[in-house]
């Protein structure tokens, strides 16, 4: 869903306005939640809750999930505000 919407508000010119903007970084972020964040806590949890790919990489991962999470939760509130 969040893919349709941003690929119809870059081929439809009439929906390119400055609140579907804000609709399509929502968009991104919650995509960069499902591909950057989302698989590794799956695998994280049918394996138990033990972490495997190491100790670098769960730094970089905590970084990617409050990054990833917090531009959606901000996305959102601009599009409150805007609204």
């Amino acid at each position: 869903g969040n893919g349709l919407v941003i690929i119809s508000v870059c081929i439809v010119k009439k929906l390119r306005q400055p609140s579907n903007y804000l609709v399509v970084s929502l968009a991104a972020a919650d995509l960069s939640v499902a591909f950057a964040v989302m698989p590794f806590v799956t695998i994280t949890d049918l394996v138990g809750g033990v972490w495997l790919f190491g100790k670098v990489f769960c730094n970089v991962f905590i970084a990617m999930d409050v990054m990833c999470c917090t531009a959606s939760i901000m996305t959102l509130c601009i599009i409150s505000v805007d609204r």
